[in-house]
């Protein structure tokens, strides 16, 4: 007969402290509120060397529960069973320190590290890896308190709805040399949301599967990668949701899918982009969406509310396609034909106030093969066109044709550029000579 409640593999409360090294603790009882190794309020374990085989219907292969209970792991192994919702290890209000950690779980929603509770402390994990195989079990996630530092990990996750790593409320994650793979569809590399924050440096972001974004933020969620690379089957960011995301790349190398960056929600989303390069399209389909490019490069279009920013001598964004934006801002490269000089078919429309009061400089380039063999745009061939009501602003373009021709559109009120409130303005290059 088993006590009320039944009894984890090792239960340490009420201030204990155990410590164990070559140990093999096997808990296999098919019952709930049971743990491979528990570790309650003011207690603490130091294991070296050992394995957590745990295959019950309760909590996790490691609890670590309530504030001040600690677990100090070093060359460890965990593994969980095939009952759904098992996670490898929970934090809730604890702290992990491990090197050298192993953590594996099979079943569906059992997810390899889960965190939750006000009162987490900061916990780490140095030479670790956390593989996951069910549906929505995710890698590491992290919610409501607490802070993590990894260190030469991998995350990998194999089902679908398995996002890599995510941290949700005033939860933070900083890391160097993370690898982050999933293989599932819907399994985003990375998310933060609801002011979580998430900080990767020399890392890399792998998915495989459909829908499978390298990061999503929603609700205040920042991130930041720095000297990584990504290499993802969706979008390269996809925000959503409201408040203010902030995304910052710093020397990252980037292969995604259609969409670069993609924004859903009714909030603001900034993207901050430093000596990095990109291709795809960049959409807004609800709430504003900026781009702030410092020096950095990308290929695709752009369209709905999007803000192009910060472009400098060293910036460029090629277009590929037809392309509509909000504000354009300092100078830049801005190349509209390369796809397709003479089909008239790549066009830069201005949505909104683009400049809000302020001035824009574009500088366009058309394609050298074009050059070279005598093509220019005609007058079918609309570059920029922007609805009278739409002008909020001075837009400096110059370089039309490759001349270095300058030519100014610039209103704040209709009757200054002509015509009626709702025509449309069209610059177009009919020679060359701009």
């Amino acid at each position: 007969t088993l006590p009320n409640p039944p009894p984890s593999g090792l239960l340490v409360q009420n201030g204990g402290v155990v410590r164990g090294t070559g140990f093999l603790i096997t808990t296999h009882v098919p019952v709930d509120s049971t743990s491979g190794v528990q570790v309650g309020k003011d207690s603490a374990v130091y294991l070296t060397s050992g394995t957590i085989d745990y295959a019950g219907n309760g909590d996790a292969g490691l609890w670590v529960t309530q504030e001040s209970a600690l677990a100090v792991l070093n060359d460890v192994t965990i593994t969980t069973g095939t009952h759904e919702g098992i996670y490898g290890i929970f934090l809730s209000n604890g702290i992990v320190s491990a090197t050298g950690l192993s953590v594996t779980t099979v079943a569906d929603r059992s997810l390899g590290v889960y965190a939750m509770g006000s009162y987490g402390g900061a916990s780490s994990i140095t030479n670790g890896t956390i593989s996951t195989s069910g549906t929505g079990a995710l890698g590491i996630v992290y919610t409501e308190g607490g802070s993590l530092t990894l260190n030469n990990v991998k995350v990998t996750t194999t089902g679908s709805l398995a996002d890599g790593v995510g941290f949700v409320g005033q939860t933070a994650l900083n890391g160097t040399n993370v690898v982050i793979s999933t293989s599932g569809n819907f399994a985003n590399g990375v998310f933060a949301q609801a002011g979580g924050s998430i900080a990767l440096v020399s890392s890399s972001v792998i998915t495989m599967g459909s829908n499978a974004h390298g990061v999503a933020v929603a609700n205040s969620g920042t991130v930041s990668f720095a000297n990584s690379t990504f290499n993802v089957t969706g979008a390269l960011v996809a925000a959503s949701g409201t408040g203010t995301n902030t995304v910052t790349f710093n020397t990252v190398a980037t292969t995604n899918g259609s969409n670069v960056f993609t924004n859903a929600g009714s909030g603001t989303t900034n993207i901050y982009v430093n000596n990095s390069q990109f291709h795809g399209n960049i959409v807004s389909t609800g709430g504003r969406l900026n781009v702030i490019l410092d020096p950095s490069s990308g290929t695709g279009t752009i369209s709905g509310n999007v803000g192009l920013t910060n472009l400098t001598a060293d910036d460029s964004y090629y277009f590929e396609g037809s392309s509509s934006f909000a504000d354009v801002k300092n100078n830049g490269l801005i190349d509209l034909v390369t796809a397709n000089i003479s089909g008239s078919t790549v066009r830069l429309t201005l949505s909104e106030s683009y400049t809000q009061g302020a001035t824009g400089n574009l500088k366009l380039v058309v394609d050298n093969a074009a050059k070279a063999t005598g093509t220019n745009l005609s007058t079918a061939s609309a570059i920029i066109t922007a609805s009278s009501a739409a002008l909020g602003g001075t837009l400096n373009v110059s370089g039309l044709s490759g001349t270095g021709g300058t030519v100014n559109l610039a209103a704040t009120k209709a009757s200054e550029v002509g015509g009626g409130a709702g025509d449309t303005y069209v610059l177009i290059a009919t020679s060359a000579s701009g």
